[in-house]
């Protein structure tokens, strides 16, 4: 017995779409950065919230954290953590955020 949803064929992408098939996995079209660290340590881990916004585990000593950032790469929050945080993802709940 087989799955239909695995047999089915991918669609090809549109004109508009930001992923084009490649040999073994699609490629990201207009990729860009979201937010530069300069010579500090950048995004490691990151999710997306229910609000749209990036969440993302960077830094290290004082500046080692959780940074969110909106959809054009704005900072808006920080929370500061020790050590240096890896990943971070939200619970089923949406609020939660595991580090």
């Amino acid at each position: 017995m087989t799955d239909a949803a695995a047999d089915a064929p991918i669609p090809k992408p549109d004109a508009g779409d930001r992923a084009k098939p490649g040999k073994d996995a699609p490629l990201l079209l207009n990729k860009r950065v979201l937010y530069d660290f300069g010579s500090g340590r950048g995004i490691d881990g990151m999710t997306l919230g229910t609000d749209g916004n990036v969440y993302a585990t960077a830094g290290r000593d004082t500046q080692a954290g959780v940074y969110v950032f909106d959809q054009d790469g704005r900072e808006l929050a920080f929370i500061e953590l020790p050590g240096s945080p890896t990943n971070c993802t939200f619970a089923g709940d949406g609020r939660t955020l595991y580090i």
